[in-house]
């Protein structure tokens, strides 16, 4: 059964969905794209967000070179200071675009998965003027 990480917001995605998607996706494809291609950090560590100043990214935030995700961006990628690989992913639900997002954590520690997951749970709790998350949960990679 997928795993999510303890403390998270409960979500719109259904345990079914989670196991689904923790066992479908292809991460070591993924990995390895990650590797070539690369990534592109555009928000720093502890920068703030250029739309929302009272977001503070706790690990660099970017995305993955020469990628587009289903709303035509790259996908998106946190990156932390650890050294074990693509970990897990968050996945988040925007109630006022109306869009799922999938967004990578690269590298990161358990302790770097919690605070970036955390950072976003105002957003989701509607706890911030601007995100309109309304669903973040973090699954991590099986295997």
């Amino acid at each position: 059964m997928a795993k999510s990480f303890t403390g998270m917001l409960p979500t719109a995605y259904s345990p079914a969905f989670l196991k689904l998607f923790a066992r479908s996706l292809h991460w070591e494809a993924w990995e390895q794209l990650i590797r070539q291609n690369g990534w592109t950090i555009d928000r720093p560590y502890r920068s703030r967000h250029p739309l929302f100043p009272e977001i503070i990214y706790p690990i660099d935030y970017g995305y993955i070179n020469g990628t587009r995700s289903s709303d035509g961006e790259p996908v998106d990628l946190f990156v932390g200071r650890g050294h074990r690989g693509l970990v897990g992913a968050i996945l988040t639900i925007d109630r006022r675009r109306g869009k799922r997002e999938v967004k990578f954590l690269y590298n990161c520690t358990a302790e770097e998965v919690w605070s970036t997951v955390h950072q976003l749970r105002p957003a989701a709790a509607g706890g911030l003027s601007g995100p309109s998350l309304s669903h973040v949960v973090a699954v991590e990679r099986l295997g």
